[in-house]
Formats: C-alpha cells, structure tokens, sequence
C-alpha cells in the first residue's frame, strides 16, 4: 500500500480524483432533472424507488471511476464501486422521501448534504478498513456536496472532488497496518 506519496503522485491524485468528480456531477446533474421528472410521475415508495435506482446505476460509474483512481494511487479497495453505488442510491431514496415529505427539490443545500453524507458513510464502510481516521471522510462528503455549485455554470463537482481530494491524501498517509489488512481479506497493491 502507497503510504508516502511525493509531491507529483499527490498532485497528480488530486487532478484525476478531481476530474473523476467533475465528470460523475455533469452524469449526476444530467439524470438528476431526470430522475425528478420520472418520480414525479408515481407517488410514494414507488417514486423514492426510482430515485435510488437512477442514483444508484450513478454512483455505481463515479465509483468505478473512483477505483481506478484509488487503485493507481495503492490502494485496491474491493468493492469500492459497488458501496458507492449504494450511497447514491440511499441518498437518492432520502431525497425522494424528503420530497414527499414537502421539503421540496427547492431545498438544495439539505438535499446535497444528505446526499453527501449518505455517501460517505457508504464509502466508509469499505475504507476504514484501509486508512485511520476514515470518519472525515464522511465529513468530506457531507461538505463537498454542501458547497457543490455551478462555477460559471458548467463545473460541477470542482469543490467537491478538491475537498474529497485533499482528505484522501491526508488519509492515505495513516494506512491500517499490512498485517490488519490481510487478516481482513483484503486485498493491498503492492508499493
């Protein structure tokens, strides 16, 4: 496992985690109007349903793109895409129910902070078994999602991939020892 990355390896994880992001949120932002539209044509659990579905198969493409990344930078996080997967999709399932509920698409900022939040608790699960201090992950999330808006109209995803970027760094350089790891089952690329 890469536990010291130099000044190059840490830019360069920064750009493509951050380019990963932009891309994910311009899939996100395309399907989210979407996805809205089509719940709106059913009501309750069927609607939140749909939701989660279409955040889901979303997750599921940031979070192959998202292991590519983290695998080129050391760490092979099984299973990585599939829990990111299932972040967006409770995220998406929250948000439909905070739609029924009356809370509106209108309230933005809450609905990307649980949003945010359920990914990062999602994505937690399988890093904590990689890195110490996994939990600002979770913060990461929650914030990169909260400040997560247009910048000239068409970058989506900068602040968040940024914040999301700079944490892993952080947390890439206080890995669980080799030997948890392994009595984990998991696996670790080797440095």
């Amino acid at each position: 496992m890469a536990t010291q990355l130099d000044i190059g390896e840490r830019i360069a994880l920064l750009v493509l985690w951050t380019g990963a992001s932009v891309v994910g949120q311009y899939i996100y932002y395309n399907l989210r109007v979407g996805g809205f539209m089509i719940s709106s044509l059913f009501r309750g659990v069927v609607a939140v349903i749909v939701l989660a579905v279409i955040w889901g198969i979303v997750g599921g493409i940031i979070g192959i793109l998202q292991r590519l990344i983290l695998r080129q930078a050391g760490l092979a996080i099984k299973r990585w895409a599939d829990w990111t997967a299932v972040g967006w999709a409770l995220g998406g399932a929250a948000n439909g129910i905070m739609i029924g509920l009356g809370m509106g698409i209108q309230n933005y900022l809450l609905n990307e902070a649980v949003l945010g939040f359920a990914i990062g608790v999602a994505q937690w699960v399988r890093l904590r078994k990689y890195v110490r201090h996994a939990g600002w992950w979770i913060i990461a999330n929650s914030v990169g999602m909260l400040i997560n808006l247009p910048i000239a109209g068409f970058i989506l995803g900068l602040q968040t991939g940024v914040i999301t970027g700079l944490v892993l760094i952080g947390l890439i350089s206080h890995p669980v020892q080799l030997a948890e790891a392994k009595t984990q089952n998991e696996g670790v690329v080797p440095s």
